[in-house]
């Protein structure tokens, strides 16, 4: 009996003791976050559920690779852009699955296709053309894109403006004092770095300003007799990527100014971390036939990443570090990578001339391009998808008040729903519709400034304007023709150093123009469009 008590108390005390939840398995928790998306329609909590599996369970990989897909469907519902990241991993990390990867392969297709509806030129004015008189050669988006830190050219000063409002407030003092240079955000956007130089000693230094109280501080150890410059700063706020004289780049820390001399052969001394610190991106050589490296920072290993000629320089790193883009030929450049190593090959992603490429925020990446001869510095943002740096087909939007500001040439369309202008002082066409109204302009880089004739074709389709830079030049002229649906400009005819002016006839297949100081007419070729256009 006392034996049947025992065995008793002690089924009792074992029934009373909490026992150790069992280890849900993927498959339940698969089950768990279908039954959440489908029938409960909590998208953020399926989503959770999916992360998990991931997470937990990635030796599965066909269940691993489902997960990602109905992820990627769950931010498609909420309008989330992660749904591309999602779908695009399935793609590239699980080419085994199949089935699940022809579906990935569908949403993309889809997704792209609703981008494309609205397709436009690929880089959108973040500045009002009456608020860059002053001209803004560092401009610099905040890590969310609400803010523009920039340095003033009449003060010297760094202001800081935000973008949706307008707002203007002076963030670090100018002149008579101190003249300021290239201001960099820290990761969390709640401080800016950049390099000062006093106007008494002309001795350099690096500052650091907080958002937050207004009040700046000199980085210990950095004052030099020369030229000290901010190009990144490490994602965790510790660490300061500079430049100083003689092309030399390194790390210097922010609380007590210690460095680490990272290469001394940088071109132009410019330099980008990876957000996750591992590596450093800069170019090595002179303009004309500069690469751009990317060296490990813990063991100094480096390995070149391009290979186009021309000069690249000026790396940026993506915001989740599995891309670098690049000034060179032509425009920006971008190569994706995988644990720092090139994969696949580069592509031109944004087709641009006289530019300076500045950050790839979450926001976008932003460049500045050169006007009147180099006198004035315009910020852009190019919107990058998530596959390794494909501009988004979201158009150009010029915000409120930025055109018109000084028009050369404008023309209606066919149909009489598009005026088609092009501007005095920037090498752009703006397309404005009637009803309803909506405004895009296309940067037509060194092929479109200054604008002369300027006409839209008979069936609406292009936009055919004749630019000056090469007649004045002797370069010769031709008649270009400009995609509004695609921003695509090719070049219609052989270029003539003595033709200047055009008309197109109604069926596109002739063009007649006049010729400047040919004294024999007859001598005069005629452009048929149909041969070459």
């Amino acid at each position: 009996m006392r034996t049947t008590l025992l065995a008793a108390v002690a089924a009792t005390m074992l029934l009373s003791t909490p026992q150790p939840a069992r280890a849900q398995s993927g498959q339940e928790l698969f089950q768990q976050a279908l039954v959440k998306e489908r029938a409960d329609g909590e998208l953020k909590q399926a989503i959770a559920l999916y992360e998990q599996i991931v997470r937990e369970f990635s030796a599965d990989r066909r269940l691993t690779a489902s997960a990602l897909v109905r992820m990627g469907e769950c931010y498609e519902k909420l309008g989330s852009g992660e749904a591309e990241r999602a779908y695009l991993r399935v793609v590239r990390e699980y080419a085994d699955q199949t089935e699940l990867v022809a579906r990935a392969r569908e949403r993309l297709q889809t997704l792209r296709a609703r981008a494309t509806a609205s397709s436009g030129p690929v880089s959108q004015r973040v500045l009002p053309f009456a608020d860059t008189k002053d001209a803004m050669p560092a401009v610099e988006p905040s890590p969310d894109g609400r803010l523009l830190a920039y340095i003033s050219t009449s003060d010297g000063g760094v202001y800081l403006r935000e973008v949706a409002s307008g707002k203007v407030r002076r963030l670090a003092a100018g002149m008579p004092a101190t003249w300021n240079y290239f201001p960099v955000w820290s990761p969390d956007g709640s401080r800016v770095a950049f390099s000062a130089q006093d106007q008494k000693t002309k001795r350099m230094m690096v500052r650091i300003a907080d958002l937050s109280s207004g009040n700046s501080a000199e980085v210990p150890e950095t004052r030099v007799e020369g030229w000290i410059d901010v190009e990144d700063w490490s994602g965790d706020g510790r660490h300061l990527l500079c430049n100083t004289k003689d092309n030399q780049i390194a790390l210097i820390a922010v609380d007590d100014g210690s460095r680490n001399v990272l290469s001394d052969s940088a071109y132009d001394g410019s330099g980008a971390l990876s957000p996750d610190g591992r590596f450093v991106a800069y170019a090595i050589g002179t303009q004309e036939d500069a690469q751009v490296f990317i060296q490990s920072v813990a063991s100094g290993a480096r390995r070149q990443v391009t290979s186009v000629p021309g000069g690249n320089y000026r790396p940026l790193w993506a915001p989740d570090g599995h891309a670098i883009a690049w000034q060179g030929p032509s425009g920006i450049w971008v190569q994706h990578l995988v644990e720092g190593q090139p994969s696949g090959t580069a592509r031109l992603a944004v087709s641009a001339d006289r530019i300076l490429v500045r950050r790839w925020t979450p926001a976008g990446l932003y460049y500045a391009q050169f006007t009147d001869a180099g006198q004035r510095s315009v910020p852009y943002q190019v919107h990058m998808g998530l596959d390794a740096g494909r501009p988004e087909a979201d158009g150009v939007q010029v915000l409120s008040g930025a055109r018109p500001d000084s028009v050369t040439a404008f023309a209606w369309s066919p149909d009489l729903n598009r005026i088609a202008f092009g501007h005095r002082l920037s090498p752009e066409i703006t397309i404005t519709t009637v009803d309803p109204r909506s405004t895009a302009t296309w940067d037509l880089g060194r092929q479109g400034h200054p604008l002369r004739t300027l006409r839209w074709a008979s069936d609406g389709r292009t936009v055919l304007y004749e630019a000056e830079n090469w007649f004045w030049r002797n370069e010769g002229s031709t008649v270009l023709a400009l995609d509004p649906e695609d921003g695509h400009v090719r070049e219609l005819f052989p270029r003539m150093r003595d033709a200047a002016g055009f008309s197109v006839s109604a069926d596109g297949r002739w063009m007649t123009f006049y010729r400047i100081g040919a004294p024999d007419s007859s001598s005069t070729p005629s452009w048929p469009s149909g041969g070459s256009g």
